[in-house]
């Protein structure tokens, strides 16, 4: 026992030893190219100028070639010290007992929701821990307790982590996974004495996310990451979450509504799941992110324009049935105006088999619209006949009232009053004919019109703000200061 303490100390020793004598040759080597860079910037602008640059590259380059080499021996100790960074391929393969993967994310920002593609992009931090016995080692006094490994893009150490076995995580319904390499490699792994070992990679997901338009533009939708490994079964590699009730935002919510305006995050879901793929029994983890559709946009931009387009349609019922032409020209122009306002609104959404719910609107309006069209056809084709009753009553009341006049000549103060009671007795005809003969279908329609399109909109947002999907119960919410204040 004695003897290899001694050899021990020994070893630890003469690693001291190498350490500081590589650190000064590098020293050594600052210092002669610092000493000939001074002699370049003070040296005359004479031929022997390019001579002394050479110079000054073949030294940079000569230190540059004894850092590497030092690095080189570094990195030897630090296989000799860490056995798991070996290069034998039994350290590649995984351990031999049940690995739990501890995982945990972080969350930079959610860009986007694609609804034409039915695609979530966000940028996240994937953080897994796992426990490795072939990664422990002993602390050097004065030591810290773990170790970090990144990848600088130094090839040396970059290859020394393709010999660290690590479990092969993937996202199984993402369509594009990117790692960032630019300006250096965005990943670290970590290894403590006690043989834990944490991986820390930044990656940008396009994950694919079915979603239900039925209710667009007041529907929630939900969209889920799932973890699981390529190759190993639930008895050889199990996942877990670090905290199933805490998921960590880089930046407030409120920030992230800003970076997404379209849609606001209302609360997460971290579940466990167990489910067969690609033949074999998998532990997976499921990240599940719910949203609604803040509907501001839609009010200002589709909904009270079209609201608008179906009160301007009822301007004809006011107009002269006379004035036929013109009515007809602004019927048209109201239909065409509402089919713009459509073909925008479904420009950026996918063509589905069911309708949404801002197509049926704007599809009601449109029949409004055609409709007070319609009723312009109605109205000319009233006024080319006049109505058989109102005729023989004129014809009628003309020899009860004014039948003495052919007797003898009527004064001007009785001929006025004849057309005053004239006049009186249309319009009680006409109150009498408002229901029952189409003379006064543009006096029907000021009433019929708006009555109806203000019950279809009662109905209208009644069922769509009723049957908004429910949220679970055990999904953690996300405060938001705004709606403490």
């Amino acid at each position: 026992m004695i003897r290899r303490k001694k050899l021990d100390m020994i070893n630890v020793f003469y690693l001291l030893i190498s350490f500081v004598n590589v650190m000064g040759e590098i020293e050594k080597l600052d210092l002669e190219s610092d000493q000939l860079l001074s002699q370049l910037e003070k040296a005359p602008e004479t031929k022997d100028e390019e001579v002394l640059t050479q110079q000054a590259v073949e030294s940079d380059s000569e230190a540059t070639e004894q850092y590497r080499t030092s690095l080189r021996k570094n990195t030897e100790d630090l296989t000799n010290k860490i056995p798991c960074l070996d290069k034998s391929a039994k350290y590649r393969a995984r351990p031999e007992k049940l690995v739990n993967v501890s995982t945990d994310l972080s969350i930079i920002s959610i860009s986007g929701l694609d609804l034409e593609k039915m695609e979530l992009k966000m940028d996240l931090y994937l953080i897994q821990t796992w426990e490795d016995e072939r990664c422990r080692f002993k602390m050097l006094p004065r030591q810290e307790k773990e170790i970090t490994l990144q990848g600088h893009g130094l090839e040396d150490l970059h290859n020394l982590l393709n010999h660290l076995w690590m479990p092969d995580t993937y996202i199984i319904n993402a369509r594009e996974t990117l790692g960032h390499e630019t300006p250096q490699p965005q990943q670290t792994t970590k290894v403590h004495f006690s043989g834990l070992v944490t991986h820390i990679t930044r990656l940008t997901v396009t994950a694919s996310c079915p979603m239900n338009l039925l209710l667009f533009p007041m529907d929630r939708q939900h969209c889920s990451l799932i973890f699981q490994s390529f190759s190993f079964r639930k008895n050889q590699v199990k996942y877990n979450w670090r905290d199933p009730n805490h998921l960590k935002f880089e930046h407030s919510i409120e920030y992230q509504d800003k970076m997404m305006p379209e849609l606001r995050i209302l609360g997460y879901k971290l579940s466990v799941a167990e489910t067969l793929s690609c033949g074999l029994d998998v532990s997976q983890l499921v990240a599940t992110f719910y949203m609604e559709r803040p509907i501001g946009h839609f009010i200002f931009d589709l909904y009270l324009p079209a609201i608008c387009i179906v009160f301007m349609s009822w301007i004809n019922f006011w107009l002269s049935r006379s004035a036929g032409p013109e009515r007809v020209g602004l019927g048209m122009t109201i239909v065409l105006t509402l089919t713009t306002l459509m073909a925008n609104a479904n420009a950026n959404l996918p063509k589905t088999s069911y309708p949404k719910a801002i197509g049926v609107y704007l599809s009601v309006c449109f029949m409004f619209t055609f409709a007070g069209l319609v009723e312009n056809l109605f109205a000319a084709t009233e006024k080319k006949k006049e109505s058989p009753f109102s005729q023989q009553w004129k014809k009628k009341k003309m020899s009860n009232v004014s039948g003495f006049s052919s007797i003898m000549p009527v004064p001007e103060e009785e001929c006025m009053d004849i057309n005053d009671k004239l006049q009186t007795f249309e319009k009680e005809e006409e109150n009498k004919e408002f229901f029952f003969w189409p003379a006064s279908i543009d006096k029907k329609s000021r009433l019929i019109f708006p009555f109806t399109f203000f019950v279809f909109n009662i109905l209208y947002w009644g069922y769509c703000l009723s049957d908004l999907e429910s949220l679970p119960d055990d999904m953690v919410g996300l405060p938001r200061l705004s709606a403490s204040t």
